[in-house]
């Protein structure tokens, strides 16, 4: 009877420490972060415990001579970036805060021994105890839906900054091929002037042209030399930027990627639309309102945090004559000196937090879009006009005035100023084809969706007489 007492007593024991068992799944969360990764860019995404670099961006990285593409470009920072890797490690914090949640405080085991103080009087006696903290359990379900709350949000926090570093990336690939046209031009202008000037040299010396001629020739030629050191200085820059970004630190000479620029699509997104897919796909709105929920959830274990401790067990004494006592035992303990006010005050204050914060966010998101498109659209107008009208009519002008120069109808200093026009044009025109693609990624970044799928085509080189500038010659 005793022994089944004993059972009986125990049971509320065993329950608990079965329920506090939990065990820990590496990949918890992961699988989703990764589908919603692929659902909005169509790449994966994976989690590496070892600090080295995966074998699809060892394949891309030491084959130098293809030109890697953005999504190449993209596919190997997913797989190699430590900052990336820095972001998918909050996801297993966030999972061990669960595993807390769901485990519960260890039962106390007491033993006393009692000696009596004279042999003879008395034996000695014996006493062993087994409790546990049932006010823990009424607060385990609150705990386990604030912990689940805080993983969602931790998810939604892991897929936004590895989009906003996609963006980032997308900037800095598009900034360095920038860098690599105007410099491939420049580098043509340079050889060009430098054999213009060389020629000029040789009328000065035959007596064709004056001093005032050659002086001009040679402030174009270090106007133009200066810049090729400024745009090599640019293109070292861009690409440090962006190996820095995709995590590639060894052997950057060896990265090469695609050296021109896309061509403008036929058309963009009307603003309308993007609207829509701001308030449905924002990434930034779709986290805040997780740490709303996040913050109610911590309203309601604070709230449930009034309970104080108490215990429960069992308890068995063998006294001096060997007699085994079973008996229950409880113990509360007295809330005299500790409140959860101070907790749900700031519970309820970090809720009205997050409401004010989501609707700044919706502020902002329409805002950027409003900006971001403007860019855009401006960008799009430049590089028309300058496609369509401003480098066709300076092609145009620098055409007529080498021929009106070889009929020796127009002075030296006209025919510099219509070369140094079409040179400040293309690079121009470089520039807004820039701009034009960076408003766009930073679109997509807002939208946390691409437009649609930029086929890459890595061009010919362009012979020399593409790039430079029409020579004359008497």
């Amino acid at each position: 009877m005793q022994k089944k007492s004993f059972v009986y007593l125990s049971l509320p024991v065993v329950t608990c420490v079965t329920l506090g068992c939990t065990s820990i799944n590496p990949k918890l969360g992961m699988r989703d972060v990764n589908q919603h990764i692929h659902d909005r860019i169509q790449k994966n995404v994976h989690q590496y415990k070892n600090m080295t670099i995966s074998k699809t961006s060892k394949q891309f990285y030491t084959n130098s001579n293809v030109p890697l593409t953005l999504d190449e470009i993209i596919e190997v920072a997913l797989q190699n970036s430590s900052s990336i890797q820095l972001y998918l490690n909050e996801l297993n914090i966030s999972q061990s805060d669960l595993i807390q949640a769901k485990s519960i405080k260890n039962p106390i085991l007491e033993a006393e021994v009692i000696f009596p103080t004279k042999k003879k009087i008395g034996k000695t006696e014996y006493e062993i105890s087994l409790s546990q903290n049932i006010g823990d359990l009424f607060q385990r379900a609150a705990r386990i839906k604030s912990a689940k709350g805080s993983i969602e949000k931790t998810k939604l926090h892991i897929i936004n900054r590895i989009l906003k570093r996609i963006t980032e990336i997308k900037i800095a690939f598009y900034t360095y091929q920038c860098a690599i046209q105007k410099n491939t031009f420049q580098q043509s202008a340079y050889s060009t002037l430098e054999a213009t000037l060389t020629l000029a040299k040789e009328q000065r010396k035959a007596g064709n042209i004056n001093n005032l001629d050659i002086s001009q020739y040679q402030k174009l030629f270090q106007i133009a030399k200066l810049d090729l050191d400024k745009d090599h200085a640019a293109m070292a820059i861009a690409k440090f930027k962006l190996i820095n970004l995709i995590g590639l630190t060894n052997n950057t000479d060896t990265l090469s990627i695609v050296p021109t620029l896309p061509k403008l699509p036929r058309e963009d997104p009307e603003l309308k639309t993007l609207k829509s897919n701001v308030s449905q796909h924002n990434l930034d709105l779709a986290v805040s309102e997780k740490n709303i929920l996040a913050s109610k959830s911590n309203l309601v274990l604070a709230q449930s945090q009034w309970l104080p401790e108490f215990h429960l067990g069992v308890k068995s004494e063998w006294n001096s004559d060997g007699e085994l006592f079973i008996g229950p035992t409880a113990s509360i303990g007295l809330p005299f000196f500790g409140s959860n006010k101070a907790a749900v005050f700031r519970a309820k204050t970090e809720l009205r937090k997050q409401r004010w914060e989501q609707n700044t966010v919706r502020s902002k998101a329409q805002t950027k879009l409003r900006l971001f498109y403007t860019e855009l659209q401006l960008a799009r107008k430049a590089v028309e006009l300058y496609e369509r009208s401003i480098l066709p009519a300076e092609k145009k002008i620098l055409d007529e005035s080498l021929k009106h120069y070889n009929y020796m109808l127009l002075g030296n200093f006209h025919l510099l100023e219509a070369k140094k026009n079409q040179m400040l044009s293309k690079r121009d025109h470089i520039d807004a084809l820039k701009e034009y693609w960076v408003a766009r990624a930073k679109l997509e970044g807002l939208i946390g969706e691409k437009f649609s799928h930029v086929k890459q085509i890595i061009p010919k080189q362009a012979t020399a007489t593409e790039q430079s500038a029409p020579t004359h010659q008497h």
